[in-house]
This record gives structure tokens, sequence and C-alpha cells, in this order.
């Protein structure tokens, strides 16, 4: 009988590419994002109860070192379209490299809806806390597909393009580390933006604040554009 130690089997090398002409996953989508259909209430009303043990809740922790079985382990994607209701994304590639107790993604590059997005990370697994680098930019992504996409009850309400920027560096997962170590720069911006934030509502007004809505109704007018 031979045992053996999975600690010190040999790290896996070697490469995985995946390539595809097109891909939609809308069908996919569609079957899982169904609403599920409301149960007959039964007008009576139920409760809970959860025993409490007493136990104070343990603080966070910092997540401890971690080594990967992958050694020189490089996964490349390349996909020509991929399409999700109205999002369609174009000329997807994306190169991730796992090296022990280091993950790196360079390049991650593709088009949202004809908009360039760009991203890359460096995290280093190799001490508690980890130590992380990120970045992102997207250059006026249009927002009106994204939103009919993912929420089809708003749709045609939220119209602009998205120009965002995202570089964070840090070390740790916790408040005090998060506070000590993170460091970056966000910046986001909504241009030739038409939000329609109320043409939804059917809530009646009680009486009293019926007057203020005769107030603010007009300014609500002006700001809707």
């Amino acid at each position: 009988q031979q045992t053996v130690h999975l600690d010190v089997l040999p790290a896996i090398t070697g490469a995985l590419k995946l390539t595809a002409e097109a891909i939609d996953v809308t069908p996919y989508y569609d079957l899982f994002a169904k609403p599920s259909k409301p149960t007959a209430a039964t007008g009576q009303a139920t409760t809970t109860t959860t025993a409490s043990t007493g136990a104070p809740a343990k603080p966070p922790q910092e997540p401890e070192p971690k080594t990967l079985p992958l050694k020189n382990f490089t996964f490349d994607a390349a996909i020509g379209k991929f399409y999700l209701r109205e999002i369609e994304i174009t000329n997807w590639v994306a190169t991730t490299k796992l090296d022990a107790s280091r993950v790196v993604l360079d390049p991650f590059a593709l088009a949202l809806n004809g908009a360039p997005v760009k991203a890359s990370a460096d995290i280093d697994l190799s001490q508690r806390g980890w130590r992380y680098e990120v970045s992102a930019s997207a250059e006026r992504i249009p927002v009106e597909p994204v939103v009919n996409s993912f929420s089809p009850e708003y749709r045609g309400q939220a119209k602009g393009d998205l120009i965002a920027n995202l570089k964070i560096k840090g070390a740790g997962t916790t408040d005090a580390s998060l506070q000590k170590h993170l460091a970056g720069e966000t910046y986001f911006s909504l241009t030739n933006a038409n939000v329609q934030l109320f043409s939804n509502l059917s809530m009646p007004v009680p009486e009293k604040l019926r007057p203020l809505v005769g107030v603010f109704a007009p300014v609500m007018s002006i700001l809707k554009p």
C-alpha cells in the first residue's frame, strides 16, 4: 500500500485555448431568467424562529496564502461574436497565466456593442491577505442595450454612453487592510444621458400630498430630459 500526498504532487503545466466564431447564450439566459409564478396566498401568516447560540460572530479574517496546482499554465480565449439578448460582444480576447501563487490576466479586450473595453489584473496569492492590482477602461458603452437585456421592465427608459476608468492596487480584504493598503482612482461618466426615473410609478398619492405634487410636477418635467 502506497500513500500519495497531494501537497507533493507535481504541478500541472500546459496551455488551454478556447476559440469560437460565435456564441449565443440568449436561449439559456431566458430559460433561467423567467420570473417564478406567484404562489396563492393562504391568508395565514407564518413565523419562523431561529435559535441563537449566543456566540459572538468571528471577525473577518484575511485569506491564507494559496498555491495553485498549476505552473506556467496559460489559458487563452478568442471569441469572434458573443450574444446575450441585445448585448453584442465582438473580438473578445483574453489571456490568463497561472503560475503557482501568481495569477495574471493580460490582455483582456473586447468591443461591447461597438465600444472598446480593456482590463488587466495581477494577483499575488503567496502572502496572507493577497496582493492585487486591477485596471479597467471602457469608452462610451451604450447603456440602453444593457438595461434592456438585464432589466426588461425598464426598456427604453435609460439611454446614454458610459465612460469608465478604474485603477486599484492593494492588499487584504478586511476593513483594516483596505484602509491601510487600498489605493487607486476611479472615474465614471454618463454622457448623452436620458434616464426616466418616474415613468412606471403607479402608487396612489395620498390626498395630503397632492398639493405638493402639483408644485413639483413642473420641476420634474424640466428635469426629466
